[in-house]
């Protein structure tokens, strides 16, 4: 199966059943546009001037009707063979996506993934959803690491728009400071220490207000108290059993992004990717029994991070659509396999420096 990276839809799973069409049109040659667009445009106008010649027919003199009947003929000439070679034209052009991503995939060697790395992929699945991405391979776009090898790649995959190793290292710099190698896995190492989670218990043991600050949370997550309030301490049904989510959905989703960022930047090769997700994947499923307890997390942790409500409130939404519309989303749509990891004890219980007694004990 070929999934177009930078176009939601495919010949299996149509992108307009989710996402409005238009958007794939974005990625289409200006000029191609044009010219297809002024066929149609001739093609409409021939098929309003049949119509209008069609309706006055009737009160046409005698002896014009049959040069009318010849014009009328022409015109109808006219509509179906723009009309027809216009809407091939606007076709090809779609599909042709579709076609520089198979010649795209047969490049880089690109085979389906394993379920291993399905799973793998699932945790950083609400942000593909949310950015229109299958997220159905380890670099979410077409980047220039894969075929930089390959001559005039820049013209022969002009379709889909490969990412530069500049602008894969410009967002991971922008966004996390990271730069090198060295830089990408301590972030890792600090997400995998609970980079996020950390500091909601630290903010929680020093609030002097304790529910105030878990209301304010509330406010701007749209998510019930009672929930975060669980987040914090554990579930009294879950304890024991699984540790106390905090943020860990939120640290262990974002491993993901960095992972796959630094492979497109030619930072890391795609062995270490996968081995930092599927590590972050088996800790997610370890944690959180089900995709829809993950994503909630992932969005408290949006929340707790974002000053801004607007795209607070718009992640969520998608966070809701992405477990609504899965059905369509392979990366998506398979079953949530719970795991069984042994876990650092700050997981369980907390960090020795804050005072987390009443935390889970492993």
């Amino acid at each position: 199966m070929t999934y177009v990276q930078n176009h939601i839809g495919d010949l299996t799973y149509p992108g307009e059943k989710y996402f409005h069409p238009d958007w794939a049109q974005a990625r289409l040659d200006p000029r191609t546009k044009l010219a297809t667009s002024w066929i149609l445009i001739v093609a409409a106008l021939s098929l309003a001037v049949l119509l209008l010649c069609a309706i006055n027919y009737g009160g046409t003199p005698a002896r014009g009707r049959a040069g009318l009947l010849t014009f009328m003929g022409i015109a109808a000439v006219v509509v179906v063979v723009l009309g027809t070679w216009g809407w091939r034209r606007y076709q090809a052009t779609r599909s042709s996506l579709w076609r520089a991503q198979v010649d795209y995939n047969t490049v880089v060697g690109r085979t389906a993934p394993t379920p291993e790395q399905l799973e793998a992929l699932q945790i950083g699945s609400v942000w593909d959803y949310r950015d229109k991405a299958w997220g159905h391979s380890l670099a979410k776009f077409p980047c220039e690491r894969e075929v930089a090898h390959v001559p005039q790649w820049q013209r022969r995959f002009a379709m889909l728009d490969p990412g530069s190793l500049t602008d894969h290292r410009a967002a991971l710099m922008e966004w996390w400071g990271i730069g090198t190698a060295t830089s990408y896995r301590q972030m890792v190492q600090r997400l995998f220490g609970g980079l996020h989670s950390r500091d909601l218990d630290e903010a929680y043991l020093q609030a002097a207000d304790v529910p105030a600050l878990i209301d304010h949370l509330a406010g701007r997550s749209d998510l019930p108290a009672a929930y975060i309030d669980e987040c914090i301490h554990g579930s009294l049904q879950q304890r024991g059993v699984r540790p106390p989510a905090r943020l860990w959905g939120w640290d262990l989703g974002r491993i993901s992004i960095i992972a796959r960022g630094a492979y497109g930047a030619g930072l890391i090769d795609a062995d270490e990717a996968w081995r930092d997700i599927a590590l972050a994947s088996e800790w997610v499923r370890t944690i959180f029994p089900t995709c829809e307890d993950f994503f909630r997390n992932v969005h408290l942790g949006y929340a707790y991070w974002s000053e801004d409500y607007t795209q607070i409130h718009a992640f969520g939404v998608a966070v809701r659509d992405a477990l609504t519309n899965r059905e369509g989303w392979p990366v998506l749509a398979q079953e949530w396999r719970p795991a069984s990891v042994a876990l650092p004890a700050y997981v369980w219980h907390g960090w020795d420096d804050l005072d987390s007694g009443d935390d889970q004990q492993a």
